[in-house]
């Protein structure tokens, strides 16, 4: 039941980063922000960061995208468990496959790779760590998840 409220709490925190980030400039987003990681962190006892660049909580061994633009960016550890999640705009299918192979090059293993509705998604592992890269080639938008140690 925990586990839920968390999730539910987390969930919470982002969407009023992004209600606010639409409707402010800078201002309203750095706002967003900051109530969204505070809620969050007292809620949950974690410790959360948004922005809008890669995050450093990203492990050196996740290759960094470099193509595309970045719309935001989310670390959460709990448990000394961290979980990033980047979004990322105007990303080209061959941007995508590019990135794809830098993480196999990385040391990363696909463990599951699927295709359908327009929707490229792959899943990496190495040790207790995971991966996901998922693309939408219609609206070209990229998201990288990460979650391990």
């Amino acid at each position: 039941m925990k586990k839920y409220r968390i999730t539910a709490v987390i969930m919470t925190a982002i969407l009023i980063v992004f209600a606010a980030a639409g409707c402010g400039g800078n201002v309203g987003e750095d706002l967003a922000m900051d109530l969204g990681e505070n809620l969050a962190e007292d809620l949950t006892g974690s410790e959360i960061s948004t922005d809008n660049k890669w995050p450093e909580e990203m492990p050196d061994k996740v290759p960094e995208m470099k193509k595309g633009r970045i719309l935001n960016s989310t670390a959460i550890t709990v448990g000394g468990k961290t979980n990033v999640t980047i979004s990322f705009e105007n990303v080209s299918e061959k941007d995508f496959e590019d990135y794809s192979a830098d993480v196999e090059s990385a040391g990363f293993n696909v463990v599951i790779s699927s295709q359908s509705g327009g929707i490229d998604s792959k899943t990496y592992s190495m040790g207790e760590n995971a991966l996901s890269v998922q693309y939408a080639s219609k609206s070209k938008e990229l998201i990288i998840t990460y979650t391990g140690e």
